[in-house]
């Protein structure tokens, strides 16, 4: 959800100004130590009023600013820098500026900075300090906070400094400047293949051209292709894809058939989940997705297809949910509706938030993204495996380097499994980075194909599933691409299938797939372009 203009917030702070009580001779009182009065001079009341409003509806981008200004005119003065302080932790990669304003206010004993002061120190990976900053501030006789939130504060460090101390391996890396810039760029998306990468950026050149309050771009679409192992220049999605407000990516869906993104309302403040198909000549019009996935009254930030596109999994804050934004599967009715939304459950969801949900090929493992779970930064990825009876397993955290103590979100990964994408900001700003998972792994075969009319040799719309050959249970399901008939599944190795493919007045199909493992733990993916024959 965006942030209103800074005209909309003065007009705000204009007819609410009377609710604001503000304190003109401003007492910063230090809990065990001496208290501390700095009179605010006339000419810099307004100022305060400003700074307090701002501060009081968690502006943290203006508060910051206004507070800036007040530290400088008052540098003793206890709260000032107490609130700077808090602001500059709430501001994404600003979080390190928190620390001598926060260290200010503790130095003069305000119980309060202790607390948000251990949390600077974690975000700045000073563990040992966060731990002592945490001690103090539980040892305080007018400490607000509860004990078990302390507890929690204190896990979380301990938690990073553990996970910091035995990292994964995996190969890591910033995407260069094909896909990255100085501005923000998040949300990535790969495709089964690996070939072509969706994401979010805040970069000058977007459709509007326009800025907020906080001279960052309005978010458009991009897109780059990987050639021969290297991303091309990234360009905006053609299209009617982008428009003039802000436009995210959120999922594309594996058939390469549809796109979701989160579109702004013309007061850039509310805004829904939208869907846009691909036909011969592009991307369509988006379309506002229906009231089972969208509310009039809370917010859907993201969502994500399963494989065969007739589930989509949805991040929203309705109530009813474990805590703030929860994860709900909806289902396709056989009348083209979705069904209502139904929670993942407590398993998945946790007291905080969950976001970005992300569905592996085989439709076996759930990836997402959770301040809670024990995550050790902001959000943290983690995933869940589906079980026989269709419940979800308690997610794992997918460890350190992956996650970080700064935010870690929108994972996707590549049919295979071995190629995994994310969002972090970990460094400056917050950037796409590409994992190469090579920790051990449930192993993937691709298989890969055309589905084709036999006669005409035009690609043809199917659905093709796989079917244990023992059991008969559906493992993998996929769509073809309306476009071009091509597919892209996921199977285990070494277990016998039966490929079905089903297509709207084409015989059935059914074929036995087997992918077999040599002495070496070796194999390859599997080639399968199918001809359907007209009843």
């Amino acid at each position: 959800m965006k942030k209103m203009s800074r005209t909309v917030y003065i007009f705000r702070w204009v007819t609410i100004v009377c609710f604001v009580i503000s304190t003109l001779a401003v007492s910063a009182k230090s809990s065990g130590g001496d208290d501390k009065e700095e009179k605010v001079k006339g000419k810099h009341r307004r100022m305060l009023e400003e700074a307090q409003f701002f501060y009081s509806i968690e502006d943290h981008f203006m508060s910051q600013r206004i507070y800036f200004d007040l530290v400088e005119l008052y540098p003793e003065n206890i709260e000032f820098n107490f609130r700077l302080g808090y602001s500059f932790l709430h501001l994404r990669n600003q979080e390190g500026m928190a620390v001598p304003y926060l260290e200010k206010a503790a130095q003069d004993d305000y119980t309060p900075a202790f607390y948000f002061l251990a949390e600077a120190y974690h975000m700045d990976e000073q563990f040992d300090k966060a731990l002592e900053a945490l001690e103090t501030y539980r040892a305080k006789d007018d400490h607000t906070l509860s004990h078990a939130r302390i507890d929690m504060a204190e896990q979380r460090t301990r938690t990073a400094m553990a996970m910091m101390a035995r990292p994964l391996d995996v190969n890591i890396q910033r995407l260069g400047s094909n896909v990255n810039t100085e501005y923000q760029d998040y949300a990535p998306n790969i495709d089964p293949e690996g070939k072509f990468l969706y994401f979010t950026s805040r970069r000058p050149g977007s459709t509007g051209n326009y800025t907020d309050q906080e001279g960052n771009y309005f978010e458009d679409i991009y897109v780059s292709r990987n050639v021969v192992g290297s991303w091309t220049p990234s360009e905006p999605v053609a299209g009617p894809v982008n428009s003039d407000g802000h436009d995210a990516n959120v999922n594309f869906s594996a058939s390469g058939n549809s796109i979701l993104l989160y579109r702004t309302a013309r007061n850039l403040y509310s805004g829904d989940l939208y869907i846009s198909s691909r036909g011969k000549n592009g991307w369509d019009e988006p379309q506002k997705m229906s009231l089972a996935i969208n509310t009039d009254e809370y917010h859907e930030p993201s969502a994500a297809f399963s494989p065969d596109e007739t589930e989509i999994y949805v991040v929203s804050d309705r109530p009813g949910g474990f805590g703030g934004k929860d994860i709900y599967i909806i289902r396709k009715l056989p009348n083209g509706q979705w069904s209502e939304p139904e929670n993942l459950g407590k398993e998945i969801n946790s007291a905080f938030d969950e976001d970005a949900p992300f569905l592996s090929l085989d439709g076996h493992t759930l990836f997402f993204s959770s301040m809670g779970h024990d995550a050790i930064g902001g959000y943290d990825v983690f995933r869940s495996k589906c079980k026989i009876d269709g419940e979800w397993t308690s997610p794992d955290h997918m460890g350190y380097p992956i996650n970080t103590v700064h935010d870690d979100i929108y994972f996707s990964v590549t049919a295979d499994g071995k190629r995994g994408f994310l969002s972090s900001s970990r460094d400056a700003t917050m950037d796409i980075y590409e994992i190469d998972m090579l920790f051990e792994q449930e192993d993937l075969v691709v298989v890969m194909g055309m589905v084709m009319d036999e006669y005409s040799g035009l690609p043809v719309n199917a659905r093709i599933s796989f079917m244990d050959y023992k059991t008969g249970e559906k493992f993998a399901s996929v769509i073809t691409n309306t476009l071009t008939g091509r597919y892209v599944a996921a199977i285990m190795p070494d277990r016998k299938y039966r490929m079905i493919i089903d297509a709207m007045g084409f015989k059935d199909y059914s074929d036995k797939v087997e992918v077999k493992v040599n002495e070496k733990g070796e194999f390859k993916a599997e080639l399968k372009d199918i001809e359907l024959e007209k009843y």
